[in-house]
């Protein structure tokens, strides 16, 4: 447990230094993390058996971070049809021994898992408020984490999807999502009267309501994000992705939770934003 907590806090304490240094650094170190995330996925699915997946998803991985700098999006698109393209005719060739129902899953994963991590950049790159998103985005999914865990300790009682992952409860869940509500206002809270209150025209809003709603939604989506990483272990026998975090497992085992829901906050951040001009 102390290795785990250690670990954890000295997690939290880059993500905090790499959230104030210039955009292009956190996309290089979001590059390094999606790459990792994509080799630990092919070494647990046995995807990593084949040459041109392994190229194409590290490459894919290290693209992720920079699909918003272009205009259009065309690099972005063109990167997923890349993708699609080597995927399917690594299917072709050794079609023996890599069915469609794994091409399907490689692709999916080796999609969203990269895409979900650089979604942190596309929050932090953001014209207003970016630093703010990301942290709060990392905030919401982690305190539903260790709020569920806390609660599920003392208060479990009924399994909330045993054969996946045994130890969640309906009762973990639930105190996940209230922990993940309170850290979320009390982050903006605090983000108002220290950074809003002190601009000089003081012409932005923190807008409360929106912050609980998105807290609300995210904490149970980053669970399933989680759930469906713990299916991935499970169906291929693997106990972690990796071991490059002492008592957490891999890049992916410590990261599970941002599948899915960093993608959603960043879209819904961008069409409602948290933060609003008076």
């Amino acid at each position: 447990m102390k290795t785990r907590i250690l670990s954890s806090a000295v997690l939290g304490a880059i993500v905090v230094v790499l959230a104030f240094l210039p955009v292009i650094i956190l996309q290089l170190a979001l590059a390094f993390a999606g790459a990792a995330a994509e080799m630990e996925i092919l070494r647990a699915t046995g995807g990593g058996r084949f040459r041109p997946v392994i190229v194409s998803s590290a490459l894919f991985a290290v693209f992720a971070p920079f699909f918003l700098a272009s205009e259009g999006r065309l690099f972005a698109y063109g990167c997923v049809l890349a993708h699609s393209i080597v995927l399917i005719g690594t299917h072709f060739k050794y079609h023996r021994r890599l069915s469609v129902e794994k091409t399907g899953l490689l692709f999916m994963l080796t999609v969203i898992a990269p895409v979900s991590i650089a979604a942190l950049g596309y929050l932090r790159a953001a014209p207003d408020h970016g630093t703010f998103y990301m942290l709060l985005t990392l905030l919401m999914i982690w305190q539903c984490d260790s709020g569920a865990y806390l609660t599920g300790t003392f208060f479990g009682k009924r399994k909330l999807c045993p054969a996946i992952s045994p130890k969640k409860t309906v009762e973990g869940l639930a105190g996940g999502i209230v922990i993940s509500i309170l850290s979320a206002l009390a982050a903006a809270w605090v983000y108002q009267g220290v950074h809003l209150n002190g601009l000089q025209d003081a012409v932005y809003t923190v807008n409360y309501l929106r912050v609980a709603l998105l807290a609300m939604a995210a904490a149970p989506v980053s669970v399933l994000g989680d759930l469906f990483a713990s299916t991935v272990k499970r169906h291929y026998g693997v106990k972690d992705y990796g071991a490059i975090m002492p008592g957490h497992g891999g890049v992916m085992d410590r990261l599970d939770s941002l599948m899915l829901t960093a993608p959603m906050i960043f879209v819904v951040v961008r069409e409602f934003p948290l933060i609003i001009r008076n």
